[in-house]
């Protein structure tokens, strides 16, 4: 799926950009038009031509490949879901542009302007294709994955909580019950600790070796002060086991699928939200009900 939507929008984006080309080159010839007697495959009628062009007629060009290569970049990475399919887009615009600068002479000035412009269109265009929204931060006692308070019931969050399974195991997990999650000395993890809410569900995931989720637990007994810190500046929380995985997500397939989850781009923290929307499809992966 996430294949097919890289090349859904690197096709995309190719033909936007090819079709801003072509629409802005036709409004150009309409505004400023040719002769009718050049004959655009002798390359010195057309450099004659372009002598003697209105000065607006060439900038129209560089304006409009510049704007093909940003328009197409920006398109690209953001249907794709990949900033490099964006810096694709841009990199076959601009070599389609080197080409059409080849064989056919142009001013100097208009040499300097495509190779300095469209590259940067391209690539700023799909920087800000793939641009992530600023996260909102949450006040204490609100649910990072909902627009209401906790304390309304009906509402759950969702969470990622990480073990080597050489250290605690989901097997060991689902033979001792409810017990402690203790050993977490991260405070941004802290932090979701202490957002937990009894309900709330959380994906098991064993890190180092397997780097996969393997179940499924749920919040028993919210944050309290976590034991095995002498110093008193952690809580823990008590999960318990509520059902394994009929097929284990690697973390290579949620890098593939879904790219923008904490898991993804932070895979070591320890403790980490997950929202209502990638815990659906990682459950549909996984072959749970949500």
């Amino acid at each position: 799926m996430a294949i097919l939507k890289i090349i859904f929008g690197i096709v995309l984006g190719l033909a936007i950009g090819v079709g801003v080309v072509f629409g802005g080159e036709m409004l150009n010839h309409q505004l400023w038009p040719p002769p009718a007697e050049l004959n655009v495959t002798n390359p010195e009628a057309v450099r004659a031509y372009l002598e003697t062009a209105p000065l607006p007629a060439l900038l129209g060009l560089p304006l409009v490949w510049t704007i093909a290569a940003g328009l197409g970049a920006f398109v690209a990475a953001k249907v794709a879901g990949r900033v490099w399919a964006g810096w694709l887009i841009g990199a076959l615009l601009f070599a389609a542009t080197a080409l059409n600068l080849a064989f056919i002479p142009h001013p100097m000035w208009m040499l300097i302007a495509a190779v300095v412009c469209v590259p940067l269109a391209g690539f700023f265009g799909a920087r800000f294709g793939r641009r992530s929204p600023a996260r909102k931060r949450w006040p204490r006692g609100l649910s990072p994955l909902h627009s209401g308070p906790r304390n309304c019931g009906a509402l759950m969050a969702y969470w990622l909580i990480k073990s080597e399974p050489d250290t605690w195991s989901w097997d060991q997990h689902v033979k001792k019950g409810a017990d402690a999650w203790t050993g977490v000395r991260n405070h941004q993890a802290k932090s979701h600790l202490n957002a937990m809410k009894k309900g709330d569900k959380a994906f098991f995931y064993h890190s180092n070796e397997g780097k996969e989720i393997v179940g499924v637990s749920e919040v028993v007994k919210e944050a309290y002060p976590d034991p095995t810190d002498k110093a008193g500046a952690f809580v823990c929380v008590d999960f318990k086991a509520v059902e394994p995985v009929k097929t284990p997500v690697t973390l290579a397939t949620i890098k593939a699928e879904l790219p923008e989850m904490v898991l993804a781009k932070n895979s070591r923290l320890s403790v980490q939200p997950v929202t209502a929307d990638e815990w659906k499809k990682v459950c549909k992966m996984a072959g749970l009900k949500s």
